[in-house]
């Protein structure tokens, strides 16, 4: 998965940011069907926010089958 930076001053939820950015990716073949996301501890790590703000992004991912 290509590198990715939250803007936090762009007034867009850092969740939503994520979900755009994954879905991006998937979108444009550059993570592929059945490779692995990163775990929420190492998100959140690399892009300095809450383990709580990654986890919902993958919940809502999951929720509209974008990830499993």
């Amino acid at each position: 998965m290509p590198s990715f930076s939250i803007k936090f001053e762009s007034g867009i939820p850092k969740y939503r940011q994520i979900i755009t950015y994954i879905s991006l990716c998937i979108e444009r073949g550059s993570l592929a069907k059945g490779e692995w996301l990163p775990s929420i501890t190492e998100l959140s790590l690399q892009l300095d926010v809450s383990r709580d703000t990654v986890e919902k992004a993958y919940t809502e991912l999951r929720n509209i089958g974008m990830i499993e």
